[in-house]
């Protein structure tokens, strides 16, 4: 990102109070999804939450679907995935294989393997399944949830990670201007790398009001400048009037 400032989103009412005056994040977990670990048969193993990279996303998958809630799966990827009608887990030997189902213009619903499937389509999966498992009181943090994935669906993504803030927190790297635009001001952390050391804080007031007065939209704002931290050095932004 320009001069070294980077976005940072948070999606939890900036670490608001938990469940009971006495709780407090009891885990992290993060989250930086491999599609190339994901498309390969995995082990069967009694680890069943999701791993950092998602190599194990068929054992993920195969407890949800035992669990009878893969229906909370499937529905919000056939909003990304036209057609897909289920998502499964094939056993071959000890490996698990993970599965889609989806319909074709001529009817036909044949099945696909995790090797057909795109990085988009993987990573927005291991996104879901993510948010699916979490558990209250939790931090998640996802790392640049729009890679691959097109700005439609990463908006739906960035809906379903938000709501599943109110179970815990959870906090999303992002350069994306577009998904910066999902997000209230408020929401929005920024992160600025200088001289050995990384600074985060809250977007400047003054780049929250051009936001609030309708100047900008967020994603025009960084696409013009650098978005900056509440009390760092400010810089002009000038709105030229035009002629009707």
């Amino acid at each position: 990102a320009p001069n070294g400032t980077a976005s940072v989103m948070l999606s939890a009412r900036q670490f608001r109070p938990f469940s009971s005056p006495t709780s407090a994040l009891r885990n992290v977990r993060r989250y930086r999804l491999n599609p190339d670990a994901m498309r390969q048969p995995q082990l069967s193993s009694q680890e069943t939450r999701l791993q950092e990279s998602g190599d194990n996303i068929a054992v993920a998958l195969q407890s949800i679907r035992e669990s009878g809630t893969i229906k909370n799966v499937v529905d919000p990827m056939a909003k990304i995935v036209p057609g897909l009608q289920d998502i499964f887990v094939d056993q071959v030997g000890r490996f698990l294989a993970l599965k889609f189902r989806q319909m074709q213009e001529e009817g036909s619903v044949p099945e696909f393997n995790a090797t057909e499937m795109s990085e988009g389509a993987l990573r927005a999966l291991g996104i879901i399944v993510a948010t699916h498992q979490m558990e209250r009181d939790e931090l998640l943090i996802i790392e640049e949830p729009e890679v691959s994935i097109h700005v439609g669906a990463a908006n739906l993504l960035f809906d379903i990670l938000k709501e599943a803030s109110s179970r815990g927190a959870v906090l999303l790297t992002t350069h994306s201007a577009d998904l910066l635009d999902a997000a209230r001001d408020e929401e929005i952390l920024v992160c600025e790398y200088s001289r050995g050391a990384t600074r985060i804080g809250p977007l400047a007031r003054a780049q929250r009001e051009l936001v609030r007065e309708g100047l900008f939209s967020v994603a025009e704002l960084m696409r013009s400048e650098p978005l900056r931290i509440e009390g760092a050095d400010s810089a002009t932004v000038t709105v030229e009037a035009t002629d009707e």
